[in-house]
């Protein structure tokens, strides 16, 4: 296995968004363990990543640092595992698969196994345009829309879905348009729009299938309510019979239609609350890392570290020294 780090990498996949437009290739080969090319389109919206690459041995990249963004992508060839700070299950594609996720300061470990002729696209939108995008989609799209703009880690797919023949033609138009390198610009922006929208549509029909099959409207109703009580009441103690009762349903239908409506289980979702409120104290420099600890239920300092490191990717007192710097 070829080991790579993150600031290596960076050099062959360098993305990020930009008011100047354009397209560049990079490359990089290691003989005997991989060639790896990058072509890479940039915009303020968004920024196109077409990984292609050849490995005589498995790769594997620690410590990939990259900026926040809702990543759409889609698995052309090959197969590959990413592990990404803030999100608690490794997220692994299959050829074909495609997956929707909001990286917040996402620090990243990927595995790519021997293989050869592997190749992925990436899709890496600016929340700020795809919260505008969002806001003329209506309420089926406001609690993504949210988890955006409040910075929430969140995989759309429970698991990874196969992508459409629709997705993979607009996908093979972004990567070799045909068209004046004058209209490229405004041509590929209106093309990953209407990617995002056939991907989010794909994603919709998933859910409501699921949804359709255990939920009533009663059901989900409650479930948004205890959503919204949560958002204000998550350092409290709950026990699952308790939200059960508190919500009128049995605890199969609470766990799982949860789960389907919010990408988070209940007390993930408490989980993921209690560390943005830890988060922010540590900002505020008024607590100690001890009574933000007691504070969050935790019952030693340790804990709660292993805790957020394992949700931001940095230990607390960390970002306790980068904050007074």
């Amino acid at each position: 296995m070829y080991k790579m780090y993150g600031d290596e990498f960076t050099e062959l996949v360098n993305r990020n968004f930009t008011d100047n437009f354009g397209i560049q290739e990079n490359s990089i080969e290691k003989n005997g363990f991989f060639s790896c090319q990058a072509a890479i389109i940039k915009s303020e919206a968004y920024n196109v990543l077409h990984f292609r690459s050849s490995f005589q041995t498995a790769l594997e990249v620690n410590n990939f640092k990259d900026f926040n963004h809702t990543s759409f992508h889609f698995q052309l060839r090959g197969h590959s595992d990413a592990n990404i700070s803030g999100f608690k299950h490794a997220l692994p594609l299959q050829q074909g698969d495609y997956n929707v996720m909001n990286c917040v300061d996402p620090i990243s470990n990927f595995k790519f196994p021997e293989q050869p002729n592997y190749a992925y696209i990436c899709v890496g939108v600016n929340p700020t345009h795809l919260s505008k995008l969002l806001e003329h989609c209506g309420m089926d799209w406001k609690n993504l829309a949210d988890d955006i703009q409040f910075k929430r880690p969140f995989a759309l797919l429970e698991k990874p879905r196969q992508f459409s023949m629709d997705i993979k033609s607009i996908l093979g138009t972004i990567i070799n348009p045909s068209i004046a390198d004058s209209l490229k610009k405004c041509f590929l922006n209106s093309k990953v729009d209407e990617l995002i929208l056939l991907t989010l549509d794909d994603t919709l029909k998933t859910q409501n299938d699921g949804f359709n099959k255990i939920l009533s409207k009663r059901d989900t109703a409650s479930l948004y309510d205890l959503k919204q009580f949560l958002d204000t009441h998550y350092l409290e103690s709950f026990t699952l019979s308790h939200l059960a009762r508190q919500t009128g349903l049995n605890e199969f239908k609470l766990k799982k239609g949860f789960k389907l409506l919010f990408n988070y289980t209940v007390f993930g979702y408490i989980h993921y609350l209690r560390m943005q409120h830890g988060m922010n104290l540590l900002k505020e420099q008024e607590l100690r890392v001890s009574e933000i600890a007691t504070l969050l239920g935790y019952f030693s300092d340790a804990s709660f570290s292993r805790a957020f490191k394992n949700h931001f990717g940095c230990k607390p007192t960390d970002l306790k020294i980068n904050v007074i710097k």
